[in-house]
């Protein structure tokens, strides 16, 4: 099913398939991240890509979404 997503395949068979994969690899990242040292904690990387919930990353992510043009105009 990649494959057809990578291609542009935007169904919902295929978007939910992409979207597993890629909780996969989050979940990985994440049960990984107590024993990598390389990881630079306090950015949004950090925060989104391997799981880390530190508070420099917390506070970097919650920075970020502040900074969001729809948190600015006050839209939901």
């Amino acid at each position: 099913m990649g494959y057809a997503y990578d291609r542009g395949c935007r169904c919902d068979v295929c978007v939910e398939d992409w979207n597993e994969k890629h909780r996969e690899l989050r979940a990985l990242r994440a049960a990984a991240i107590a024993f990598r040292t390389d990881i630079k904690h306090g950015t949004i990387s950090t925060y989104r890509n391997h799981g880390s919930r530190c508070d420099a990353c917390y506070q970097a992510q919650s920075e970020a979404n502040r900074r969001r043009p729809s948190r600015a105009r006050g839209a939901r």
